[in-house]
């Protein structure tokens, strides 16, 4: 019997001090006081324009027809490829002040003036256990996630929406873009000018292997990650259970040995496979 798995692997990564690229259009280039105070914090820092403030077709044009040279004019964002552009894995725009949620599925807090600095993985916020804990379901039943999310109304969390943009406010956005990215980052609202642009400083907590749907037995799937384990003698120090379509993996791994194994699991499309694995520095 074939079934259907939606497993995945937990990378944790830590957060790179960052501006954005001199490449960029001046007008999306963060001040230097947005610099400075992401530097002093371990953290990112992105220039957004307001959505159609440039063009109101932005989204209808390739990156070269782009008034910026970007489609979208600045007005959305990837955490995940630190880009601008529409074509590359969007995850949040901004539009009349606020913040929508455009992944494929997304779940969004607002924490209000909660200081950056003091956030990690580890933060006691029933918001972050939620994001951070939740396991995207093998469909794109959007109904049945609200359900399953309902119950967590209380920590302030919206599925698929986003939170009007508040000066000073932090927010915490789990973006899911099936087999392409799953990232949970932490953000807050640096600066707000007249024409509705904003900076945000923001650091990344997670970084996932991105949900797939894939057709394994369990048996199949264990006797796959098997030879992929043994063909590139990888994991030495890493073990592996497979039971009710699920996958946990447990130990400590090397990015290249993670790499490896990625690329050859997603050569048998099954790239999900769940539990959590500390890279070695």
């Amino acid at each position: 019997m074939r079934t259907l798995i939606s497993t995945f692997i937990v990378l944790v990564v830590s957060a790179v001090a960052s501006a954005q690229s001199s490449d960029l259009p001046s007008i999306l280039v963060p001040s230097d006081q947005a610099k400075q105070e992401a530097s002093r914090l371990g953290a990112s820092v992105v220039k957004m324009l307001p959505r159609f403030l440039l063009n109101n077709d932005a989204e209808k044009q390739p990156d070269s027809e782009a008034v910026l040279g970007i489609r979208g004019n600045g007005a959305f964002y990837s955490f995940s490829t630190k880009a601008h552009s529409l074509n590359n894995i969007r995850e949040i725009m901004l539009a009349e002040g606020e913040f929508a949620v455009v992944s494929s599925f997304g779940l969004m807090a607002n924490l209000g003036p909660y200081d950056l600095n003091k956030l990690t993985e580890a933060s006691e916020i029933p918001a972050l256990k939620v994001l951070s804990s939740y396991r995207p379901p093998t469909t794109e039943e959007r109904e049945e996630q609200t359900k399953i999310l309902a119950a967590h109304g209380r920590a302030g969390i919206k599925v698929s929406e986003g939170w009007p943009a508040r000066l000073g406010h932090s927010y915490l956005l789990r973006a899911i873009s099936t087999e392409k990215a799953d990232i949970l980052v932490a953000f807050t609202v640096f600066r707000i000018e007249k024409d509705g642009s904003l900076e945000m400083i923001w650091k990344a907590l997670e970084q996932r292997v991105p949900p797939a749907k894939l057709y394994l037995s369990d048996v199949d799937l264990r006797l796959a990650i098997q030879r992929i384990i043994d063909e590139n003698g990888i994991f030495k120090t890493v073990t592996f259970d497979v039971l009710d379509s699920n996958v946990r993996l447990a130990g400590h791994t090397s990015r290249r040995e993670f790499e490896v194994f990625m690329k050859a699991v997603d050569g048998i499309r099954t790239r999900s496979i769940g539990g959590k694995l500390d890279e070695d520095k």
